[in-house]
């Protein structure tokens, strides 16, 4: 529009883009595009050879996390980046550098939030690949240690059933640091969120959580990735029942107390901690008993 003498005009006023170097970028591709027609004109049973602009974005992103850093110009990949969640082919690749990304500190976090990284990544959790479950559980215990008001939308879309399967999944693949990013953000979920704590609760994670502590407490060891998923399984456990008095109730009537009581002697002090935060909840959330006078 620049070259026609035209100026676009909009509220708010939005920088200048078109002398942006990604329009370098995609002219190449387009034209290495157009290059291709008159041999597949001249012979039909010539193949059209795909553009290989997003592998190439994806490599030039990936040399920047190299060498990157907060005290650095920000990738000018990223929204590309963004766009090649949507696509099966380089899906994981992007999946992968993008958690890389994120893991520099909570300046790209909120940097990718600001380009719009979150519509692209709930909708990823419509998708049934296990090869993408721990690198999008990562991506979003990332995002919701920084924003907590995702949990919103999150649960609109049904997103929590995603991490509590991903919690209770019986795949030897999954570690137990991965578990417990899955139990963060189910925490995260239920953190003084009423339908967050209403709709984990109606699928049934107080068992989820119950039967992991089972399973782990006995033979709890000095492992970081066992620690630190009981740790959460207690948070998680006393934020679902924060403020709710039956949820609470059920808790207690099903064991859950006597699990936390049994961490109370713990070495590790966050572990004595979480187990202290998960008895406040349940105390301070059950039913007031009325008086005989």
């Amino acid at each position: 529009m620049a070259a026609s003498n035209c100026s676009p005009v909009s509220f708010p006023r939005l920088p200048p883009t078109h002398q942006h170097p990604m329009w370098q970028a995609w002219d190449l591709a387009a034209e290495m595009c157009l290059l291709q027609l008159p041999g597949l004109l001249a012979d039909p049973t010539a193949e059209f050879v795909p553009s290989s602009f997003f592998s190439e974005q994806l490599t030039a992103f990936e040399l920047w996390l190299a060498h990157g850093s907060s005290d650095k110009k920000p990738p000018e990949q990223l929204p590309i980046v963004l766009q090649v969640l949507l696509s099966q082919v380089h899906r994981l690749r992007a999946l992968v550098l993008l958690g890389r990304f994120l893991d520099m500190g909570s300046w790209a976090v909120d940097l990718a939030l600001s380009v719009g990284i979150f519509p692209y990544v709930l909708k990823l959790l419509q998708t049934t690949s296990s090869d993408l479950r721990t690198t999008l559980v990562f991506i979003w215990a990332k995002i919701l240690a920084l924003d907590r008001s995702c949990q919103a939308d999150l649960v609109k879309d049904n997103g929590h059933v995603y991490f509590l399967k991903y919690l209770d999944s019986p795949e030897p693949g999954i570690d137990n640091h991965n578990r417990a990013q899955a139990a963060f953000v189910l925490a995260v979920v239920c953190d003084q969120h009423a339908k967050g704590q209403a709709l984990c609760a109606a699928a049934n994670l107080l068992q989820v959580l119950l039967k992991w502590l089972r399973l782990l407490l006995p033979a709890l060891t000095a492992s970081s990735g066992n620690l630190l998923l009981v740790r959460w399984l207690c948070i998680c456990l006393g934020k679902l029942c924060d403020n709710q008095p039956e949820m609470a109730a059920a808790a207690v009537r099903d064991g859950a107390a006597d699990l936390l009581a049994g961490l109370l002697q713990a070495q590790l002090p966050e572990l004595r901690a979480a187990a202290v935060f998960g008895l406040g909840s349940l105390i301070h959330s059950l039913p007031r008993q009325r008086g005989a006078g």
